[in-house]
């Protein structure tokens, strides 16, 4: 049964990895999380909840 239907969802990413290569794969014990990044994902993922938000419960 797919839960499509009943439960319209997305879900996305915020990539930490530098264009061109040059990172170790995500779930390497060499991964080296970028923690610079989290200010910007963040910020974005609060602009898209707040933008889907009733204009009353914008705060």
């Amino acid at each position: 049964m797919s839960t499509k239907s009943q439960s319209p969802a997305t879900s996305g990413t915020v990539g930490s990895g530098i264009v061109g290569g040059g990172t170790a794969p995500l779930h390497s014990r060499d991964f080296d999380f970028n923690d610079a990044i989290l200010g910007a994902g963040i910020e974005f993922f609060t602009a898209l909840v707040t933008s889907r938000l009733p204009e009353g419960n914008r705060s």
